[in-house]
């Protein structure tokens, strides 16, 4: 079984500096798209997208950003796994659209950077089939949420953090990540810690990351479980040696302190009735690359 879908796109982007402060970029996209379903219905559709973004630098260390979208995305091809050879497309199917927004500023002074964000996206008609309920089922749904960063740079070394808080909201209500395993994911509260420094005359550098999510309770509210949390440290070292520039080794230690945990992103952790994918447990790698 499958279906099968032809796309043909012309767009055009501009990116302009009108002043020396100012960054413009807008642009647009025709598309035209021919689907073929399981059953040889055939469904044409077209659509228009556009875009436009702006970033302003206010002060010497201040800039100010923000951008919209709206896109035509076709159809979707339905997956594999839920493809029923009885489905009937006589009803057609309703392409998607996506509305996007972001806002945003950055503040970098003396190697010290701080920015923060926020987006929100809005799709219409989006596919979502189901073997008993047909092809041609779709669903409006929406993820909205901000992130903010800060780091600071000293040269040879640097540090950096970084916060998302995300949602996802489908037909109004929140979502299981049953709901949104075609959409998205609910992926909540997510915390990175970044840092590393460069030893100029040994060619070593060392380094390590910590990656965090906080416990979600939005698919609480959908009915299942709350998402748990986790925290997962790594480590690395780089030798690239003075008599051969062209190579570098690297040694890793990945989620250091053995953490049982699956990544947020990972579908069916608020069912008790599902035992999720579980990330990599602690693991060393040796990787030596060459560049000729």
């Amino acid at each position: 079984m499958d279906e099968q879908a032809r796309n043909l796109g012309a767009y055009a982007q501009a990116r302009l500096t009108p002043m020396e402060a100012l960054r413009v970029s807008f642009g647009a996209r025709a598309d035209k798209q021919w689907f073929e379903g399981l059953d040889g219905t055939e469904l044409d559709n077209g659509g228009l997208s556009g875009n436009v973004s702006a970033a302003y630098d206010a002060t010497d260390f201040l800039t100010v950003r923000g951008g919209y979208s709206s896109v035509w995305g076709g159809i979707s091809l339905a997956e594999n796994f839920i493809m029923n050879p009885g489905w009937n497309y006589d009803g057609g199917i309703d392409p998607v659209r996506a509305e996007n927004v972001t806002a945003g500023f950055d503040i970098t002074h003396e190697g010290f950077t701080f920015g923060a964000g926020v987006f929100h996206s809005d799709f219409s008609d989006a596919r979502d089939p189901t073997y008993r309920g047909g092809p041609s089922l779709t669903t409006d749904f929406e993820t909205k949420g901000y992130n903010l960063s800060a780091g600071y740079s000293w040269g040879p070394g640097f540090v950096r953090v970084s916060y998302t808080d995300s949602e996802i909201e489908v037909d109004g209500n929140p979502a299981s990540s049953d709901a949104t395993q075609y959409l998205g994911a609910p992926l909540g509260q997510i915390i990175s810690l970044e840092a590393a420094h460069l030893f100029e005359a040994a060619g070593v550098r060392v380094g390590g990351a910590v990656d965090m999510a906080l416990e979600n309770s939005d698919t609480e509210d959908a009915g299942g479980q709350a998402l748990g949390a986790y925290e997962v440290v790594s480590l690395f070292g780089e030798y690239q040696p003075d008599f051969a520039q062209y190579l570098l080794v690297r040694l890793e230690a990945n989620n250091l302190f053995d953490e049982t945990y699956s990544d947020r992103a990972t579908y069916g952790q608020d069912f008790t009735n599902v035992q999720p994918l579980l990330e990599q447990g602690r693991s060393f790698l040796l990787k030596v690359r060459a560049t000729f």
